[in-house]
């Protein structure tokens, strides 16, 4: 069942699935993605307002206003933002207002503070304004039926105050996937509970998993600690509360790696076991009842590289999102080899060197491995039997969200 890693991205496009559909009011949907279209309620604004601070007039009585031939208007009453009617000016009248307030009957410009010339109580117009200056006509920002964001795109904070400015009362979007994270390894203790010279290896896969999860916008996350016994395991994966499951360790050939015989023991179909790939030829995915369980390898760097390649892709999909997380364009600072066998995902530290994005492959096998995996911002999925140049233009996978992803 060892699969190609585009084969097995076309088993995780088939069957990640998004959730169930919510409606939530605009203002919390930060990191949801849209099930529908969105469109503005109302125009925005709904009625003319003042767009500065000054005095609202009519322009056609200052149509004849010179430096030398100024045109006077007697202030007649303040209209503020909150006022609800902010009443009419009579001829040769003007009425301060503030920005955001609307419009006065009877006015069609204003003139702002800096413009205003006062002179024994009266405004002092000294050139001729235009109509409509500095007032935000109905619907000049946005107006009523706009798309806001489409199906199956992310709702960014900007879509969001649009959203709830021009009156949209609730917005349809996908529920995002609860995920657990097990930990396989009765050497392993609990993250939290680190104690100095335990016994125990501190476990970092839930650690790392558990927080690029949140990054990218998976729902509640959960990780439990788990001895290498049936027992154990199966207890963990028989009713996991949870749409996507990830395992860490267990994936190899010996007696204790349990993590794919438990998974078929608790009812999840393989959909692949093995992709051609290093590191992480050893992973697997089960499907039950629509919910993933992804099987990882135990090494943080493997663990790492499966994340991108694999799981990201899956949880994309799960949250409703539309489009992959496609590559970006990067100049290599580095090269290096890839020999005949499986595909290489090659980790890489990201430096932006007048406007080009630099990748410099984290290959080096002196490199301690904690110190890679801190460097690394991306990764090459370099196809084998490829040699690559310093200077080449190649594609990377970021590891960190993109904008607009």
């Amino acid at each position: 069942m060892s699969v190609s890693l585009a084969q097995a991205l076309d088993i995780i496009t088939e069957h990640a699935r998004p959730g169930r559909v919510n409606s939530l009011p605009p203002a919390i949907t930060h990191g949801f993605v849209a099930a529908g279209d969105m469109t503005a309620q109302c125009d925005v604004p709904e009625s003319p307002r003042c767009a500065r601070d000054g005095f609202a007039i009519a322009s056609a009585q200052a149509e004849k206003a010179s430096f030398f031939k100024p045109v006077g208007f007697a202030p007649s009453h303040t209209v503020l933002a909150e006022t609800a009617n902010p009443g009419s000016i009579a001829s040769g009248s003007a009425a301060r207002v503030f920005t955001g307030a609307p419009v006065p009957e009877g006015a069609d410009c204003v003139v702002p503070n800096e413009d205003a010339t006062m002179r024994k109580g009266k405004l002092m117009v000294t050139t001729p304004p235009r109509p409509g200056e500095h007032l935000r006509a109905p619907g000049s920002d946005l107006s009523r039926g706009t798309l806001l964001l489409r199906a199956g795109e992310l709702i960014s904070p900007t879509v969001m105050a649009a959203a709830v400015r021009s009156r949209v009362q609730e917005v349809d979007v996908f529920e995002r996937p609860s995920t657990l994270i097990l930990a396989l390894g009765s050497e392993l203790a609990d993250p939290e509970d680190v104690v100095a010279d335990d016994t125990g290896f501190p476990a970092d896969n839930p650690v790392l998993l558990r927080a690029l999860l949140r990054e990218h916008g998976a729902g509640t996350s959960m990780y439990h600690v788990v001895q290498d016994t049936m027992m154990d395991i199966l207890h963990e994966l028989e009713n996991p509360e949870a749409r996507l499951v990830i395992t860490t360790g267990g994936t190899g050939g010996s007696e204790r790696d349990l993590a794919a015989r438990a998974a078929e023991e608790a009812g999840f179909s393989m959909l692949f076991k093995g992709v051609d790939m290093r590191p992480g030829h050893n992973c697997f995915l089960g499907e039950r009842d629509g919910t993933l369980l992804f099987g990882l390898p135990g090494p943080p760097p493997a663990v790492l590289a499966c994340w991108r390649m694999l799981v990201l892709p899956a949880l994309r999909l799960m949250r409703g999102l539309d489009e992959p997380d496609k590559p970006v364009p990067a100049t290599l600072a580095k090269g290096y080899s890839v020999p005949a066998g499986p595909s290489r995902i090659i980790p890489c530290s990201l430096e932006l060197r007048r406007s080009r994005l630099m990748a410099t492959p984290l290959d080096d096998p002196g490199t301690p491995v904690m110190q890679s995996m801190m460097q690394t911002g991306g990764f090459i999925a370099a196809p084998p039997g490829i040699t690559a140049n310093k200077g080449d233009e190649i594609e990377i996978l970021m590891l960190r969200p993109r904008l607009f992803s």
